[in-house]
């Protein structure tokens, strides 16, 4: 069965990611959600609500992962998590896995190292973000090639604003259809 993974940090929003993961969990051909995070146990989201997650050694492996989704939210905790950012690099960087990321959740592909030269959107700059936010966290996403539009695909990697996130939905899951549609795997 495919599984599409769904990678949820203290801070995080659930809604970024909400429709996508909705849309992937309707069909359920499609493929299986997997809720993996930097530590095992209940992820306490920015939206108040709290879900259980895998720690990142589940994710180490990245056999039948189609897809990768990172929400935005306010990052709480020092992005220094070297296990769980290792994990999130092999399963974003994987042949074959369409990544989404919304505001914020572009930073941890920067902290993965998965950002340079890479085209991207994010939420780490103004009007989004405080110039305390963008001087301790900017240079995670230094070295990718920063656009101002609400939408940016760059091969497998899709990134967008919050306000895009429905657009981000929608093409997600008609990339994960493409992978997982017949004589897929």
């Amino acid at each position: 069965m495919h599984r599409v993974l769904l990678w949820l940090y203290p801070g995080a929003i659930y809604c970024d990611v909400a429709e996508a993961v909705h849309a992937v969990h309707a069909d359920s051909r499609l493929a299986e959600i997997e809720v993996v995070g930097p530590k095992r146990g209940a992820v306490a989201l920015g939206d108040g609500i709290s879900i259980r997650a895998t720690g990142p050694r589940s994710a180490a492996g990245s056999s039948g992962y189609v897809g990768l989704l990172i929400p935005g939210g306010e990052i709480l905790e020092p992005l220094g998590d070297p296990e769980g950012l290792r994990a999130l690099a092999r399963v974003a960087s994987a042949p074959g896995i369409v990544v989404g990321a919304v505001d914020n959740g572009v930073v941890l592909l920067g902290a993965a190292g998965l950002l340079r030269g890479r085209r991207v959107t994010h939420a780490l700059r103004p009007p989004h973000a405080t110039p305390q936010q963008i001087a301790t966290l900017g240079h995670y996403v230094e070295g990718a090639i920063d656009t101002d539009e609400d939408l940016v695909a760059d091969g497998p990697l899709l990134t967008a604003l919050g306000s895009a996130r429905r657009e981000l939905a929608r093409r997600f899951v008609a990339r994960v259809r493409h992978l997982t549609g017949p004589g897929s795997a």
